[in-house]
């Protein structure tokens, strides 16, 4: 083989070996790691886009590779487990917070992720909030589907 050839070779052996590092690197898993700053909160009721809750960026929460993860806001701290189900939902359990009707709650979570944005989107439907809301108010209805979106940005 000629050394052309030998460095041509080389190469494609690199490259091929580097390929399968850069794809991993892009899923879902690898991307959510890290720490990532809440920008604003999305709500969908019964399918009506709600007003925008844009918030001060002092919240935040991190994904470890272990499996853990951490939220911390102003009005909250809270932690607990996550486990990919498939490369877009979630199982996340709260183990600790400082809302106790939080703790032990587990809930699939939808997760669009990339390089420098985060979407957490929480589908919760008219049975589950019965669960663990407080009774609604004679005359006022509780709707049959939340959506909620929680956008973060990722914190440098």
């Amino acid at each position: 083989m000629h050394s052309s050839q030998r460095f041509l070779a080389s190469c494609a052996i690199v490259l091929a070996a580097a390929l399968p590092l850069h794809c991993h690197a892009e899923e879902p898993a690898q991307l959510i790691l890290g720490k990532w700053r809440h920008v604003s909160l999305d709500r969908a009721i019964d399918g009506q886009a709600a007003e925008q809750q844009k918030t001060n960026a002092k919240g935040s929460v991190m994904f470890a590779a272990n499996g853990t993860w951490t939220l911390t806001s102003p009005a909250n701290v809270s932690s607990g487990t996550y486990k990919w189900i498939d490369k877009q939902r979630l199982q996340h359990t709260i183990v600790a917070s400082g809302l106790a009707m939080q703790v032990g709650m587990v809930s699939i979570k939808e997760i669009r992720v990339s390089a420098q944005r985060l979407e957490v989107i929480t589908r919760q439907t008219r049975a589950e909030m019965d669960k663990i809301y407080p009774p609604v108010k004679e005359g006022m209805r509780r709707p049959n589907e939340v959506v909620i979106t929680s956008v973060f940005e990722r914190d440098s």
